[in-house]
């Protein structure tokens, strides 16, 4: 090869690339393509140069690709996951709709109903049994009556059953439906 191309000015160079003089300049300064200084002026072996600018081009590239790749991947994953979480939301949905699952507010709410129902009841023991007591011959009639009206009330409580038509009620009432939404057949038009 010549020597004529061993030292050449930005500006060749720039040609050489297809960009501007400032571009050649950063790639320089960047450890890109390598360089000689005449004072205050680049100087470029024109071999060397285009060698290293293509080999930053193909490794620019191939980052490009991983970037790319992982772009795509976190991509996919995310539609995954997006659709995992849909289907699972489905499935709750669907097992609230069979009434094999019912949300912790539902259940908190009938038994809070039952806690509130089971304290009535024992709020209103004293005044159930005080004459029945008061009248009773002796302690051992008075702990008498008092164990009677607590085995009513435990009774009371051993007869709650679940009751499905109380949480899809609920769920009714939840999504805005009224109870005769199923019944209905669509208008003729």
């Amino acid at each position: 090869m010549s020597n004529d191309f061993a030292s050449v000015p930005t500006k060749f160079m720039a040609e050489c690339f297809g960009v501007s003089d400032r571009r050649v300049q950063q790639l320089a300064n960047e450890g890109v393509i390598p360089y000689t200084k005449r004072g205050r002026v680049m100087r470029f072996d024109v071999a060397a140069a285009v060698r290293a600018y293509v080999e930053y081009l193909k490794e620019l590239e191939s980052e490009g690709d991983g970037a790319e790749d992982a772009v795509s991947m976190a991509k996919l994953k995310a539609e995954r996951d997006l659709k995992r979480h849909k289907a699972r939301e489905a499935e709750l949905h669907v097992a609230e709709l069979e009434r094999t699952m019912h949300r912790a507010d539902d259940v908190e709410a009938v038994m809070s109903d039952l806690v509130a129902s089971t304290r009535s009841m024992l709020v209103a023991l004293p005044g159930r049994v005080a004459k029945d007591a008061a009248e009773a011959s002796g302690p051992a009639a008075a702990a008498q009556v008092v164990r009677a009206a607590v085995d009513d009330v435990l009774a009371q409580l051993a007869g709650y059953r679940y009751d499905p038509e109380a949480f899809a009620s609920m769920v009714r009432e939840r999504q805005g439906w009224r109870d005769d939404d199923a019944d209905e057949e669509p208008a003729d038009r």
